[in-house]
């Protein structure tokens, strides 16, 4: 079976028509989009592929027209801290809940915006971001950092949806089913350190949540999503042990076939002559749906 999977125009060159519902016949043409072409819906540019380039430009756009005109202004330092707070701020973290945005494409954004406003608050554009972005708890600024910002914003997003158990956060629990599908682990991914799987598993939007919460030392639990489990007494999943053996990020992707019992003999003392050559088995057939 075929299965479905993105595609450009120039790979498969066909064209998509509908006719208006109630209509004599009228054939309307939709124009094709390419996979990695941004499309922008409510507050956010979105590619089918996930790409982030459009978005990120967009953002720093915003940023770049705060510096030309901030730093061409007469602002008092407090004038100056409330258009960064309350002008620009709001721009910039909108769209957060929905994008994939790294620590460094986060710095890219802000920095324009940080290079106009440090000045304007007497302060030396070289001032260490831990005095910026730290709590005022703490004698810092409590400028919030762009990148913590995105995190907070997300796991709000995550843990509203789940809890309400909607169409959102069904999807979500999918998605989560999903990443624990590719890491074959018996546990929760939340409870394991998200770098131990970063080389072989899928880069999405619930896997930079994981790694965030990683970096602040978060942990998550979510209630009722699928965890596998072994099929029986004394089997157990081969990912839970692989994962001791700081193996190469290749040969993890390799082993995850779940559990002991798929690749061994009934009583589990030897393993079947098809595993040792690669050959698919005939007879053991995974009721799972296996990312492709």
């Amino acid at each position: 079976m075929c299965q479905a999977h993105l595609s450009p125009e120039q790979v498969t060159p066909v064209s998509i028509f509908l006719t208006p519902s109630g209509d004599n016949g009228t054939i309307i043409t939709i124009p094709r989009i390419s996979p990695t072409a941004a499309f922008r819906t409510l507050g956010i540019h979105i590619s089918p592929s996930g790409d982030q380039k459009k978005q990120i430009q967009i953002l720093g756009q915003h940023s770049d027209t705060y510096f030309t005109k901030v730093i061409a202004s007469t602002f008092t330092p407090e004038e100056a801290l409330i258009s960064f707070c309350q002008y620009l701020h709001p721009r910039l973290t909108y769209s957060l809940p929905c994008t994939m945005l790294s620590s460094e494409d986060c710095r890219y954004i802000q920095a324009p915006a940080l290079a106009a406003l440090l000045p304007k608050l007497h302060l030396n554009r070289h001032t260490p971001r831990a005095v910026l972005f730290g709590s005022s708890n703490y004698s810092g600024m409590g400028i919030k950092d762009y990148f913590v910002d995105q995190g907070c914003q997300q796991l709000k997003f995550l843990i509203g949806h789940t809890k309400a158990n909607g169409d959102v956060g069904q999807q979500i629990k999918v998605l989560l089913s999903y990443i624990q599908l590719l890491t074959g682990i018996g546990k929760s991914v939340f409870t394991y350190n998200y770098h131990v799987f970063s080389g072989w598993t899928e880069h999405n939007w619930l896997s930079l949540i994981w790694d965030f919460c990683n970096k602040v030392g978060v942990t998550i639990e979510l209630e009722d999503h699928w965890i596998p489990t072994p099929s029986r007494k004394h089997n157990f999943l081969l990912m839970d042990e692989a994962i001791k053996l700081n193996l190469a990020a290749s040969v993890m992707k390799d082993i995850n076939v779940l559990s002991l019992s798929y690749i061994t003999t009934a009583d589990s003392r030897t393993l079947l002559p098809e595993t040792i050559t690669g050959q698919p088995l005939p007879d053991r057939r995974s009721s799972l749906e296996w990312p492709h």
